[in-house]
């Protein structure tokens, strides 16, 4: 029993490392803003690439980050990722379930965050 303890902490604290390591080596630098608002506070993300979504008539592009979860205590809708200047919010999204999840031995959060597709007055949406 405690060699089945000591092993699955040993595994976790591993884990844990490795996305560090991986988001030292490999991530970009971001601003997260709880509740969207505020100074926020620089974080390392992972991003997947942003896909263009249409749902129920209203046109947004949507992107899975993952960041470390020493960096992020606990993401709740409508927190915010500024990323090259560019404003993601976290928001819920029909057929989507898995807006917030726990990964890599719960060291990262996988987050799907998205943003208007609509042309702005700040240079238009990419």
């Amino acid at each position: 029993m405690f060699r089945e303890v000591v092993t699955r902490m040993s595994v976790r604290k591993s884990l844990i490392a490795m996305a560090e390591d991986m988001m030292r080596m490999h991530g970009v630098p971001a601003v997260y803003r709880a509740g969207g608002a505020g100074d926020g506070v620089p974080v390392a993300i992972r991003r997947k690439p942003a896909r263009k979504v249409t749902m129920e008539g209203r046109t947004m592009w949507q992107m899975e980050i993952s960041a470390l979860t020493s960096e992020i205590a606990s993401p709740a809708m409508k927190d915010s990722v500024e990323i090259d200047g560019i404003v993601w919010t976290l928001t819920p999204l029909p057929l989507e379930p898995d807006e917030i999840q726990s990964a890599c031995g719960g060291a990262l959060w996988n987050l799907t965050m998205v943003r208007d597709a609509s042309p702005t007055m700040h240079g238009g949406a990419a």
